[in-house]
């Protein structure tokens, strides 16, 4: 197909990488966990968090995957609402160890995004509860990091899915 991108290229582009080179990461890990609890002691939980989610949007990366076992948020089924749910049937969460976590933050891919190319779509400035996506000069679309949750919101709405939720740093 003429103009279509290798979405995987793209995401190793633009570091939405996780596990191995050239195998997307399913989604970030559930807030504040990533950074507190080791990938192994996450992985022999259990995954309590995924039944204790009530927007059920944690998941487990499958077997197949560089990161089976470990839980991520699928934000095609939902936005993160902070409840804590996840962290407080977590066994090894602490305040502590969260203290240093940054939350992700959305980040926009002008080379899918419809308002980039010059066609009128402002879906994901409508859907950011936050308003830290905002329309720009010649009808574009930015995203506020500083502004931004990392709920995820915009990225179902997204019909290019020209947002993903990404680790800050």
């Amino acid at each position: 197909m003429a103009g279509s991108v290798d979405r995987s290229r793209r995401a190793f582009l633009t570091g939405r990488i996780g596990g191995r080179i050239g195998v997307p990461r399913l989604g970030p890990a559930p807030p504040w966990l990533v950074g507190s609890i080791s990938p192994d002691t996450c992985r022999s939980c259990g995954q309590p968090c995924v039944e204790a989610c009530p927007e059920d949007i944690i998941r487990t990366h499958p077997p197949h995957h560089p990161d089976a076992g470990l839980a991520y948020i699928d934000f095609n089924e939902g936005p993160c609402t902070f409840c804590r749910a996840c962290v407080e049937v977590c066994p090894e969460f602490t305040e502590a160890s969260a203290q240093t976590r940054a939350l992700p933050h959305a980040e926009l891919d002008s080379g899918q995004c419809l308002a980039a190319q010059g066609v009128v779509c402002v879906i994901c400035v409508a859907k950011c509860p936050e308003r830290a996506i905002a329309g720009q000069p010649g009808g574009r679309v930015a995203v506020n990091a500083d502004k931004c949750t990392g709920c995820g919101a915009c990225v179902p709405a997204c019909p290019q899915a020209a947002l993903a939720i990404v680790d800050r740093g």
